[in-house]
């Protein structure tokens, strides 16, 4: 059995309809932890009825925006105060009251990960692999895990750091011009898809937010895309041992910044091709429209019928 957990907030079924008829297509006997908003259950459950694999996992919206408010405008100073000291020991070795406390005060894109570790703790010894990733944006062309090999592995970019300005501005904000300026000639490793063995990816993620944590204060404050500054960090300080693959390698392709000549939609496989390889997992597919018209055919025009073992997911 393996997993794939994603954050869907605020998202719609159609926002997600092509990357769950994916998972329905291409991963059997996998269960999919749909993070979303308690406002969103009645669409979730209707979903589910379609795709009996998701798993939802709800949080509070309403929580969190009168959170966010209260410590943004009316206590800000003593709640700046509190995020410092919360940050000085690791969130692994917080209690669970202080850390809920951290995780209510910053964005889903940086929460999303404390989630997916508190579920692979309560699962634990439950599934054998597990696949991290967004999901509004990405299509699974064929089971990710099947030549995995208890691998970790996450994703590069087409595009040095010193050249991608989102990036660097996020490790300089995070880590200061030194760090960044020796990261800068290397590829950007994309943190919104990383998949490895159900052991692998607990301890990435353990290693992963402890490093966020530690940027708490930042978090709650400034909008940078700390996760990404993190994820590189560890990766390239060596603090994390995992496989950068390119978007040529047939795993993983995150191709927003992808010249287009590489990318050919093949109507006959149903999938789309980079280079020579039809990638396991596409990510950032959107960004080029042709692609999001050819996926949005592929899931409109096919109809699945979803496995016995699909079903019996729902019981895990």
């Amino acid at each position: 059995m393996n997993a794939i957990i994603t954050a869907a907030t605020g998202y719609t079924e159609a926002d997600i309809q092509i990357f769950l008829w994916s998972v329905a297509i291409n991963c059997k006997n996998t269960t999919v932890f749909l993070i979303v908003y308690h406002q969103d259950r009645k669409s979730i459950e209707k979903l589910r009825e379609k795709y009996p694999f998701v798993r939802p996992v709800y949080i509070g919206a309403s929580i969190r925006k009168q959170f966010a408010r209260l410590a943004n405008y009316r206590t800000r100073p003593s709640f700046t105060w509190l995020a410092r000291q919360l940050s000085k020991r690791k969130y692994s070795a917080t209690i669970d009251p202080l850390r809920l406390i951290g995780q209510l005060a910053v964005r889903i894109i940086h929460e999303r990960f404390f989630i997916a570790l508190q579920i692979l703790k309560s699962h634990h010894n439950v599934f054998s692999n597990v696949l991290l990733t967004d999901c509004r944006d990405v299509v699974i062309q064929r089971d990710p895990f099947s030549h995995l090999d208890g691998k970790l592995v996450s994703g590069l970019e087409p595009k040095i750091i010193r050249n991608e300005r989102y990036t660097s501005t996020w490790i300089e904000a995070a880590y200061g011009r030194d760090v960044l300026n020796r990261f800068s000639d290397k590829l950007v490793a994309c943190a919104g898809v990383t998949l490895g063995s159900a052991e692998k990816i607990e301890n990435y993620l353990t290693e992963l937010c402890d490093e966020m944590w530690r940027h708490l204060p930042q978090m709650i404050f400034q909008d940078f895309g700390y996760d990404q500054a993190a994820h590189i960090y560890l990766i390239f300080e060596n603090h994390i041992k995992l496989e950068l693959t390119t978007n040529h390698q047939g795993l993983i392709a995150t191709i927003s910044l992808e010249d287009s000549s590489e990318i050919t939609d093949d109507f006959a496989q149903g999938r789309v091709k980079i280079g020579d390889q039809y990638p396991a997992i596409i990510h950032q597919y959107d960004r080029h429209p042709e692609l999001l018209n050819f996926f949005k055919g592929l899931a409109t025009e096919t109809t699945t019928e979803l496995s016995a073992s699909s079903k019996m997911i729902q019981n895990v």
